[in-house]
């Protein structure tokens, strides 16, 4: 063999021993290593998934539970009678008064299981570390025994004679319910003509709500804690657009909205106690209840500045500012703007003034004595024998008559109804005989009892000048002049009417003379008197002029 034949055969050899050791290196050495980072691969991505499933379970925990707020009560019976009685209410605050509601039933379509998050805890091998996914949280598999993940109440609702507004009330309260439900099916139907009432419109609805597993026991239908949820009729939307584009009765036209006004405000007189005072404002019309309210004073009585307006009760705070030191006529004049959230502006203003001060009342003044416009004018005999005299009151104006009849004495007032004509007085009423002046405006109060005619004169008695008590008889029918006050005699001349001689004591006589006034009657003595009064209880009273104290 050549050397260069040699050379061949050891290269080729060298070349056998080489491809031989690397098939034995791949099958020995690289296929395991390549299996073994597959398996590795694998097992990282499966914990890595777990990882996420479980990451998003515990990220999902706050919903599960705000869901869980908004599930029924667990006790079937319980969710259904207290959530027919909410549907009920519901209807009835939307005026839906035809509606029933059948019975509930419960729906048997299979939920799916509740999932349970577990956490494993592996042991690792002795000599080796637990792979990078161990001990992270796995949902385990639903068991074919456990519990469906939810249950679904199914309930009907009919509702006759109802309107669009109605059906658009109830549909924004229903979906406004903190509650587990939704409306999956609705139909609405007309049951008369386009141009009839609004109100011809039969409404069928299928309601499900949902009992969740694992919900909290609770004894009311809604959920306790005042977290809002999200519902689906929310307040920013205006669902009223629904009512107005009625699809059944055509488009409603568009409302007459009287503008905003605010009401006419009086002016506020203060004391000056320094009490504060309030004042009502009354706004009405488009936006009166959202308008914003601002008082403003100016002027010397008040602070000038911004006052408080309280929207609740509608009303401006006024500060007390009166005292008794505060001028009279100083006042504060306060501007009322009220003003929209569209813009829409009104305008008011009223005036606050201070109380008075006191004045103190001036002295009543003496009233006039009429005692000299009172005048004897007439006396004159008449036919029968009996005889007349006239006073005449200038001041009021009456007149009186005073007669005899045998041994009566009459009196009788009249009034002046027009330049020529007189007419009785109904008001006046007095026992016999007896003559009273007395009247409203004048201090000439006195009262006397017609005792005898003398000649040219009259005798009268008079027992006291202190005034007698007044008093209002019923007035008489026919009677053409105020009451006038009734005022008896100061002491009745029993003597006059009976036994002259057992009159204790003597009455003070006076002779009023004809022509002469009530100012200027002549006081008899005594003795005259009492000779006067024997003649007039043997003779009666006309007397003559010639009698003398010694008979």
């Amino acid at each position: 063999m050549t050397s260069r034949e040699r050379t061949l055969a050891i290269l080729l050899l060298g070349l056998i021993a080489l491809g031989g050791g690397g098939v034995l290196g791949y099958f020995l050495v690289y296929a395991p290593l390549e299996e073994k980072r597959a398996t590795a691969k694998k097992l990282e991505d499966e914990a890595g998934d777990l990882d996420s499933k479980a990451a998003a379970v515990m990220a999902a925990r706050p919903r599960i539970a705000a869901v869980k707020r908004q599930s029924l009560p667990p006790d079937v019976n319980q969710a259904k009678a207290q959530y027919k009685l909410l549907l009920e209410q519901l209807l009835r605050d939307a005026k839906l008064t035809d509606h029933k509601i059948p019975d509930m039933r419960i729906l048997d379509s299979r939920a799916p299981a509740t999932p349970e998050l577990v956490v494993a805890s592996p042991v690792a091998p002795a000599g080796t570390a637990l792979p990078a996914a161990a001990g992270a949280p796995t949902l385990a598999a639903p068991k074919a025994q456990k519990k469906p993940a939810y249950s679904r109440l199914e309930f009907k609702v009919e509702v006759k004679r109802a309107d669009i507004w109605q059906v658009v009330d109830f549909l924004k309260a229903f979906y406004s319910v903190d509650l587990l439900h939704q409306i999956t099916f609705l139909n609405i139907t007309r049951d008369n003509k386009p141009t009839d009432a609004r109100n011809g419109l039969d409404v069928h609805l299928t309601i499900e709500a949902i009992i969740l597993d694992r919900a909290d026991a609770r004894k009311t239908l809604l959920p306790p804690d005042p977290v809002p949820a999200a519902v689906l009729a929310s307040t920013p939307r205006d669902y009223s657009f629904l009512a107005w584009k009625d699809m059944f009765y055509g488009i409603l036209p568009p409302p007459n909205v009287a503008p905003l006004t605010l009401g006419r405000i009086d002016s506020v007189t203060l004391g000056r106690d320094e009490k504060p005072a309030e004042v009502k404002v009354r706004l009405t019309g488009e936006g009166a209840t959202v308008a914003q309210v601002v008082a403003t004073a100016s002027g010397k009585l008040l602070p000038e500045g911004e006052l408080r307006f309280d929207p609740k009760t509608g009303t401006i705070a006024i500060p007390g500012a009166g005292t008794e030191e505060t001028p009279d006529g100083v006042t504060s004049t306060i501007s009322v703007v009220a003003t929209t959230t569209d813009g829409a502006t009104v305008k008011r203003s009223f005036d606050v003034s201070i109380a008075k001060k006191p004045v103190e009342p001036e002295p009543a003044k003496p009233k006039a004595d009429i005692a000299s416009a009172i005048r004897l004018v007439i006396l004159s005999g008449s036919s029968d024998g009996g005889l007349k005299a006239v006073i005449y009151d200038a001041a009021n104006p009456f007149k009186y008559e005073v007669t005899t009849t045998g041994k009566r004495v009459e009196v009788r007032r009249f009034w002046q109804a027009t330049g020529k004509t007189w007419k009785k007085d109904l008001d006046y009423d007095h026992p016999a005989g007896v003559l009273a002046f007395a009247d409203d405006f004048s201090a000439t109060k006195r009262t006397f009892k017609v005792v005898a005619f003398e000649g040219d004169a009259v005798v009268v008695s008079e027992s006291g000048r202190a005034e007698p008590p007044k008093t209002e008889g019923p007035r008489r029918p026919g009677s053409s002049r105020s009451s006038v006050p009734k005022q008896g005699p100061g002491e009745p001349l029993a003597v006059v009417a009976g036994n002259l001689a057992t009159a204790v004591p003597a009455p003070t006589l006076y002779r009023w003379t004809l022509g002469k006034s009530l100012g200027e009657l002549g006081k008899l003595s005594p003795d005259e008197a009492k000779a006067i009064l024997k003649r007039v209880a043997a003779d009666g009273p006309v007397v003559n002029a010639t009698v003398s104290a010694d008979k």
